[in-house]
């Protein structure tokens, strides 16, 4: 192998040196394997035999393509020539023509092949890239791979500053609505407390908006699936944020109003004028509350579990706050024209027993009367159910269907049994012409009604109540001394007097001595009351009706 390296480049000399015949006649035995060395002998072999023509053809282009390179591992030193050969880029044609070979040496060099002086084989001259497509995929590649792991890293740290500012926010909400829940639920002096300084419950509102807010924020609305979530979100949050720091404030306004101003004269007067403004601001108040509401209602329901939880007990509270404030607003604005600011009003006052039940709660087995003339209460005289006239509202009774619906009850004839229908508006018309028609009774402007139970909560609001024979009732057991203790211990026309002492006694404490706290504490035992069916009232006069159907 040796000998033939050397043979094989002496001839390849020998050839280089040649004249054109001889040169001729040599390369016709043919290529040898030296003939596919490496461009650099060949640069070399120009060098040292500066004999030699380069003919190029013009135009003329053929496809090549690159074979992988692979490390040679030397054993012993090979011959000089073949270590150059087997350290250069090998390329293998397409379609190569004999004997053709191609030697790229940079940017700017073409293949070639390696001729004899004088000789006139045409040459292709093809210009052949090496690894350029592979190096652009390649890269290419890279840099997608790059922008993907840039991604990820940014989808993940905002991911969590996301969760982060989330937890944040429902921490502050939370707070919000345990506040909230003093001024819905709590006593009267907690809910005026809370109402006094709102500044916490409206540095915790905001906090929660500032943690749902900006471009993150912006940015994550538009994602698919959640992005309707985070919306919904942060709308509830907006809208809780505007009733902390604008609905809020003015709230507390209203008790303040009240709590600066002497509600009561001392001689069983209210003092109207501060009524009449809190009255007016709770109104505008309420509006802001309902309009605030809505929204929250409006919001549709989240498809995230947690979300939705949290969407839908604010909805419970935003909803029950809601109610509160209108009934508040429809009581205070009602309590002007109630106690006579625009005039005198006369009511009737029922005493129901729930021992004999009926429609609207239980039997009438008295009634009595209460007047109101700006803002001084005056209760009359109870006169028991036998005292009235019989078949006084005959009249209002419907033969067809009331005659069937009440049969044996002598629904219109007798004012005990005006209670069957649990129609209030229809037993306060029919009640107004059994007073009437009585020779103590008169003209009226509306109808009070109340049972045992109401009477124990407005003794337990207003005060304790002694009777005549000394017996003191109280928030405890007033209701059970009525429903059960008269009917064992007393006899009918004194179970009768019992009951319209207790009730004449309630009524006269409800406004005297009146106070804000006491003004909240009957509105809401009243409120209460009313919800429970245990008080009803309705006034005849249709300015009153709209704010006691929404109160």
């Amino acid at each position: 192998m040796r000998g033939r390296m050397r043979q094989h480049h002496a001839i390849r000399l020998r050839r280089a040196r040649a004249s054109p015949a001889e040169s001729a006649a040599l390369w016709d035995d043919g290529p040898s394997s030296q003939e596919r060395n490496s461009s650099s002998v060949r640069s070399r072999l120009r060098r040292r035999c500066g004999i030699v023509e380069l003919n190029r053809q013009a135009g003329h282009f053929h496809r090549w393509t690159p074979l992988p390179v692979r490390p040679f591992f030397f054993i012993a030193r090979p011959h000089t020539g073949h270590l150059f050969a087997l350290l250069d880029g090998v390329l293998t044609p397409s379609s190569p023509p004999p004997g053709a070979h191609h030697f790229p040496r940079d940017k700017n060099d073409r293949p070639t092949r390696l001729l004899p002086q004088g000789r006139a084989t045409v040459i292709s001259t093809t210009k052949v890239p090496i690894g350029r497509t592979t190096h652009r995929v390649r890269n290419a590649l890279l840099v997608v791979l790059l922008l993907l792991v840039v991604c990820a890293a940014a989808a993940g740290f905002s991911g969590f500053k996301l969760y982060k500012s989330a937890m944040s926010a429902k921490a502050h909400l939370n707070n919000v609505v345990n506040a909230a829940k003093v001024i819905k639920d709590g006593s009267t002096d907690d809910m005026v407390k809370a109402l006094s300084d709102v500044s916490y419950i409206q540095k915790e509102a905001a906090a929660a908006k500032q943690d749902v807010s900006g471009g993150l924020w912006t940015l994550a609305e538009k994602m698919p699936v959640v992005g309707g979530d985070v919306k919904t979100a942060r709308t509830a949050i907006g809208t809780i944020d505007d009733f902390a720091q604008t609905t809020l404030p003015q709230l507390g306004k209203v008790v303040t109003t009240l709590t600066g101003a002497s509600l009561s004269s001392g001689d069983g007067q209210l003092n109207m004028e501060p009524i009449i403004a809190a009255a007016q601001q709770l109104a505008t108040v309420d509006q802001s509350v309902q309009s605030q509401a809505r929204t929250i209602q409006d919001l549709p329901d989240a498809k995230l579990g947690v979300v939705n939880n949290a969407l839908q007990n604010g909805k419970t509270q935003m909803a029950a706050l809601a109610q509160v404030t209108e009934n508040l607003s429809g009581m205070l604005n009602m309590l002007p024209n109630f106690l006579g600011a625009n005039g005198a009003r006369n009511y009737v006052l029922l005493a129901q027993t729930n021992s004999e039940i009926r429609g609207t709660g239980g039997l009438i087995g008295s009634a009595g009367s209460f007047s109101a003339d700006n803002g001084k209460i005056a209760v009359g005289e109870f006169h028991a159910d036998a005292e009235f006239p019989s078949n006084a509202a005959l009249d209002d009774v419907n033969q067809d269907g009331d005659g069937t619906l009440y049969s044996g009850l002598y629904f219109g004839q007798v004012i005990h049994n005006l209670s069957s229908t649990p129609d209030f508006p229809r037993v306060a018309s029919m009640a107004q012409k059994f007073w009437q028609a009585a020779p103590f009774g008169g003209s009226s402007d509306g109808v009070m009604s109340l049972d045992p139970v109401a009477l124990q909560a407005m003794i337990g609001a207003t005060g304790d109540v002694t009777l005549s024979d000394g017996r003191v009732l109280n928030g405890s057991n007033t209701a059970e001394f009525l429903l059960n203790g008269a009917y064992k211990e007393l006899t009918p026309s004194a179970q009768d007097q019992y009951f319209s002492e207790t009730a004449a006694q309630a009524v006269a404490h409800l406004f005297s001595d009146m106070n804000t706290q006491k003004l909240m504490t009957v509105a809401k035992t009243m409120l209460r009351m009313a919800e429970q069916r245990h008080l009803y009232f309705w006034s005849f006069h249709e300015e009153d009706q709209a704010v006691l159907r929404s109160a």
